[in-house]
């Protein structure tokens, strides 16, 4: 399908699609309720305003270049696995309580999450994600990154009340600004490379348990909870304006 758009496009039994192409493709108003297989789809300048998944949606080894979608709603699993995104762009999209997009074993380009609400689970496993921008976030459930590495992050205006995990990562040039987090966050076994924490509160517990922390910097940060800094090590990072709640700190052993 090529240059073409449709509206009001509802499923409500299983759909399976195989090798699916679209190009320059606009849909709205899409809606599954029922189970969604895609194998092997790509996508080329596809948009989406208007997106329902209410049961398990999987999509595997898709090629997608600029893909847009806003105003979805996922109240189950969506789970990309084993695919390439080029500069997409997810606007406006809202996460139940029950529901997760996860990306597994993915190449993500240059994408973007704004606006958007995660009362479930965004997660990022065995993924790479380069050039990410986040922005405008609220985040109640969990944000996961697993065995995953996060490249030239951009993340501003976002808001964790759930929790923010990141476990046996690697981020690299990453910036994080203007950001708020009430439940746990957690870099336990990661790998942080020049990481730079700009106008940031910790009001819950900050682990950084056998974290590697190498040109990092903290420039008016908070942290309300003492730090879990066991086997923690510091590289060339630097404290600017930063409060700790207690007199340790990191307490960290510096190699």
């Amino acid at each position: 399908m090529s240059k073409s758009s449709a509206s009001l496009i509802l499923f409500g039994g299983a759909v399976q699609l195989l090798k699916p192409v679209l190009s320059k493709v606009s849909l709205k108003e899409l809606g599954f309720g029922g189970p969604l297989a895609v194998h092997a789809p790509k996508l080329n300048k596809v948009a989406v305003e208007g997106l329902l998944v209410k049961q398990r949606a999987q999509i595997v080894k898709a090629q997608m270049q600029q893909l847009s979608v806003t105003k979805a709603v996922v109240n189950a699993d969506l789970v990309l696995r084993a695919s390439t995104l080029t500069k997409p762009v997810f606007r406006e999209i809202e996460i139940g309580e029950n529901g997760r997009i996860a990306f597994e074993e993915c190449k993500l380009l240059a994408p973007s999450f704004a606006d958007s609400a995660v009362r479930g689970a965004l997660a990022f496993t065995r993924s790479k994600v380069m050039k990410p921008v986040l922005s405008g976030l609220a985040v109640h459930g969990k944000l996961e990154l697993e065995h995953a590495q996060l490249t030239g992050a951009r993340v501003s205006n976002v808001t964790f009340h759930g929790a923010l995990s990141v476990r046996h990562s690697s981020l690299n040039k990453v910036r994080i600004s203007d950001a708020v987090f009430h439940g746990d966050v957690n870099f336990a076994n990661s790998l942080l490379r020049n990481v730079y924490f700009s106008y940031v509160v910790f009001k819950g517990t900050a682990s950084f348990e056998g974290a590697k922390l190498r040109g990092c910097r903290f420039d008016h940060v908070t942290f309300e909870q003492p730090i879990d800094s066991r086997r923690t090590r510091l590289r060339s990072t630097r404290f600017k304006e930063t409060t700790f709640a207690d007199a340790d700190g990191f307490k960290p052993r510096k190699h």
